[in-house]
């Protein structure tokens, strides 16, 4: 993927059942959707599901109140990104969405902070598949299952449940900081995980509250961070 070689020590980070899809057919006649197609001037089902501007069209759809939410990730790859340990070439992101595409994304990506922005980058990734610098690729989306997905990365991985062991992520980390390991972080705006519990080797819990996907994600890298910090 041309993607660079990182250290041993790297975490993986994969967005699970991330609310990311493109406009459904079968809505994609509604008016609100043809009027916000026609403003945008592009083709509906060539656009990305948002509940901020399809909010009645998507009254239609099955589970309608937790999708269309592409806010959610763009929030924590930013915060991702522009992290200490993203800069230090210690972390992978992927992308796992509703309909089972996966967006591998390149450390060195820039996104753009302005949301409209991002979401013409998106729906032009959906659209071409690649996202392309002079010199490598810069994300890559394909379709690919959670399971076809946890096959390529390392074996000891965690997903992040209100139903998992509680732990203090810090204390985790410097338990396995010398290997390899995957975190997976729920990425839609409520509720629990529809599926793919069982895939990962562990569930565990941050604590007795519940925390958005984006403050999870900071809680992660901090945390590692900081057990990088104290093993050294």
């Amino acid at each position: 993927m041309n993607f660079p070689t990182l250290p041993s020590k790297k975490i993986s980070l994969v967005f699970v059942e991330t609310e990311l899809e493109l406009i459904p057919t079968s809505i994609s006649s509604h008016p609100q959707v043809i009027a916000y197609a026609h403003k945008r001037g592009k083709q509906a089902q060539t656009l990305l599901l948002d509940s901020t501007y399809h909010h009645n069209a998507m009254r239609l759809l099955p589970d309608w109140k937790r999708r269309g939410r592409p806010d959610i990730i763009h929030r924590c790859l930013l915060f991702a990104l522009d992290s200490y340990i993203n800069r230090e070439g210690l972390l992978d992101m992927y992308i796992h969405t509703r309909n089972d595409m996966v967006i591998s994304v390149n450390p060195l990506v820039r996104l753009p902070k302005h949301y409209q922005r991002f979401l013409g980058l998106i729906e032009q990734l959906y659209e071409k598949g690649t996202i392309s610098s002079a010199t490598e690729k810069l994300l890559i989306l394909k379709q690919q299952s959670l399971s076809q997905l946890l096959e390529t990365l390392p074996k000891r991985s965690y997903l992040l449940s209100e139903k998992g062991k509680t732990i203090g992520p810090i204390s985790l980390f410097k338990k396995v900081i010398l290997e390899p390991i995957v975190i997976g972080i729920g990425c839609f705006p409520h509720g629990d995980f529809t599926k793919n519990l069982a895939l990962f080797s562990e569930q565990i819990s941050l604590g007795e509250s519940s925390f958005s996907a984006s403050t999870t994600t900071a809680k992660v890298l901090f945390s590692y961070e900081e057990a990088l910090k104290q093993s050294q």
